[in-house]
């Protein structure tokens, strides 16, 4: 058996004791109670300066203090969760509205703003949930006034990061400009935009700079482009404190190849067989002519009068075939319907759910009706999966695979 003897004075021996217990209770310590972050109390809020500020935060480790108290956004559990402040003093009286960039939080956390001398007195201004990207809060400060910026959340969200930005500016603040965009000739496009601030907000799209008539929603949608309509896109914004302008949104159109009907060789010689170069899974109308001016449905492919001669396109050896008649006949087919025109509408829909949840300080999207999202799209509300009700517009979640447009309204049909 060995033992372990410390050689030297008693009062060295004293303070090697002191030394190797400090060390000890250090290392306990670290591991029992992490560490805080700094503006994790009221009275340690982080100072921000300046009329246009980002700023980033974590509740990692945060706590809840004494006398602090739920305010209006969410009511938290005292059993766990935190909160971390910032304070910011106005030099003007303006409107501020402090705008989401980066979150990583779902439904357990929150921004809000408040005035106040104490952690147990203060006053709530606005708040909002960290679900959604985009989301803000406003409020209108007087100049000298000291405002405080509280994050907070449930034990959920302690591993979450967030990044805001501050804004001072009477005038609306575009919070996700339009984005520029790609698409092929004869398709659509939809672009929207985000902006915060004092409502009401008015919105009014320009194309070259030049005002789009009627176009007056968060949301533009575009159908059957055609090359002159490529260029650059933009919003103004309006409300009672100024007008802000958009970035500009480049459209690019590129050409597509023209749609090739082929003759294919048969062994039954009564029927005319050709093929169709064209995409597959789409719906193509066959049109027919024996004078080459008047193009009519082609009656053999029209069981139904009165609806359109129609064929689904397969795969890239598909074979249709139509009776030999007597007369020289001439063949065409276009489009039946624009898939993107149903992707756009979709995308459309989605903006319009994402804004009215922030605007309204809303979290559950799957609550949303027609009437909730109409004031945000222009004109109105349209299923195109092929349904009659709202609820039939979600049917397809994914924009980027092809929706089934098949029945749309007769908007949505290609002309001849």
């Amino acid at each position: 058996m060995f033992s372990l003897r410390q050689r030297g004075s008693p009062k060295q021996k004293s303070a090697a004791r002191t030394f190797w217990l400090g060390l000890l209770c250090s290392v306990v310590c670290s591991a029992c109670f992490a560490q805080a972050p700094a503006n994790d109390n009221f009275t340690n809020a982080i100072v921000l300066y300046g009329s246009s500020t980002t700023f980033s935060g974590t509740l990692s480790n945060a706590t809840f203090e004494s006398g602090e108290r739920p305010d209006g956004c969410n009511a938290y559990n005292f059993d766990g969760g935190g909160s971390v402040w910032w304070s910011w003093t106005a030099t003007n009286s303006t409107t501020v509205v402090i705008d989401v960039l980066a979150s990583t939080a779902a439904n357990n956390a929150g921004l809000s703003v408040h005035t106040g001398a104490d952690v147990a007195s203060v006053t709530d201004l606005d708040c909002s949930g960290l679900d959604l990207i985009n989301r803000y809060i406003r409020f209108a400060a007087t100049a000298g006034t000291t405002y405080h910026l509280r994050l907070w959340g449930l034990p959920g969200s302690f591993t979450s990061s967030f990044t805001f930005r501050l804004t001072a500016t009477t005038a609306p603040v575009i919070l996700a400009p339009p984005q520029a965009q790609t698409v092929a000739e004869s398709a659509s496009v939809m672009f929207g935009v985000i902006a915060g601030g004092f409502p009401p907000l008015k919105y009014q799209w320009q194309f070259a700079g030049n005002e789009l008539p009627g176009q007056t929603a968060p949301t533009l949608v575009l159908h059957y482009l055609a090359g002159d309509r490529a260029g650059g896109y933009s919003v103004v914004v309006t409300n009672s404190g100024g007008v802000t302008t958009s970035a500009v949104a480049t459209l690019t159109i590129s050409p597509i190849p023209p749609l090739l009907l082929a003759p294919v060789n048969s062994p039954d010689k009564n029927y005319f067989s050709f093929s169709l170069a064209g995409e597959t899974g789409r719906l193509y109308r066959v049109w027919a002519t024996t004078n080459l001016v008047n193009w009519m449905d082609e009656e053999s492919l029209n069981p139904d009068p009165g609806y359109p001669a129609l064929v689904l396109n397969t795969n890239a050896t598909s074979v249709y075939s139509i009776p030999i008649v007597t007369g020289q006949k001439f063949l065409r087919a276009s489009h039946y319907v624009n898939k993107e025109i149903c992707i756009a509408q979709l995308q459309a829909i989605d903006h319009a759910k994402k804004f009215w949840a922030i605007e309204v300080r809303h979290y559950i999207l799957s609550t949303v009706t027609e009437q909730d999202i109409t004031p945000y799209l222009k004109g109105p509300v349209l299923c195109p999966s092929g349904g009659t009700t709202f609820a039939d517009s979600y049917s397809i979640t994914d924009v980027a695979s092809p929706p089934l447009c098949q029945k749309v309204p007769a908007l949505h049909v290609l002309p001849p």
